[in-house]
């Protein structure tokens, strides 16, 4: 093989591993911006819904202000341990419960 023939093959090669190494590079990136996006998007869900469900709970249970502070933890909290936690329905229950115990009889009777 002569020289000029060699020399343009590893151009070639070089450019075609260029190619694969961009086109990796560039789909990790990519996999990664959907990755973060959706969990940015979960999250804002999450909060969407902690919110109606604490706005719904002052209207029907007429909260007290220090209520409402401590309700917005116990959902924090509970979105937290949710995250990390498969036992979904145990933490909805224990949320429940937590939640209860800030309540007045009247107000849980109604919960």
């Amino acid at each position: 093989m002569s020289s000029v023939k060699k020399l343009k093959l590893q151009v070639w090669i070089l450019v075609l591993v260029v190619f694969v190494l961009g086109a990796t590079t560039g789909a990790s990136i990519d996999a990664l911006y959907r990755q973060r996006q959706a969990q940015a998007m979960q999250a804002q869900r999450e909060a969407a819904a902690n919110s109606i469900l604490l706005v719904r709970m002052m209207q029907e249970l007429d909260l007290t202000n220090e209520q409402v502070v401590q309700i917005r933890e116990v959902l924090l909290s509970a979105r937290k341990e949710m995250s990390l936690t498969p036992g979904i329905k145990e933490i909805r229950d224990n949320t429940n419960v937590r939640i209860k115990a800030l309540l007045t009889p009247e107000q849980q009777a109604l919960y």
